[in-house]
């Protein structure tokens, strides 16, 4: 779908259902090990907790930089994701529903075009990322 800031992925309701239970799935496989200060994972505490760790911590320092990475979703190379999963998760049927989740088709303008780089920003297991 076409938007002022380039196109957006739409996953249809059958697709979210099945992304809903990986996102559960991989909370599982993935459970202590992510580092707790990543805030966006499930249970690290959010933005509230980010801004928090930062008010604790800023008498610290004599400066605070604020980064994002641009574009970072879309810049997510595959077959990297895929390893550092592999080496997380021992289970091969769900590696392999994450290799079906990433290598996907977007309908483009009635084209479709076969996603090599980058995941959905704002799909469920995007958070786990």
């Amino acid at each position: 779908m076409p938007t002022a800031a380039g196109w957006i992925g739409r996953w249809n309701a059958r697709d979210v259902l099945v992304l809903k239970a990986m996102s559960l799935v991989l909370g599982e496989h993935l459970q202590g090990k992510i580092s707790t200060q990543c805030y966006h994972s499930t249970g690290h505490g959010g933005a509230k907790a980010c801004v928090q760790a930062v008010i604790d911590q800023v008498e610290q320092y004599h400066y605070v930089c604020r980064s994002d990475v641009n574009s970072y979703y879309a810049s997510i190379d595959h077959d990297i994701l895929r390893k550092q999963l592999a080496d997380l998760i021992d289970d091969t049927s769900v590696l392999i529903l994450i290799g079906r989740m990433l290598a996907r088709l977007d309908d483009v303008d009635a084209e479709l075009l076969t996603v090599e780089k980058g995941i959905t920003k704002g799909n469920l297991p995007c958070r786990l990322y």
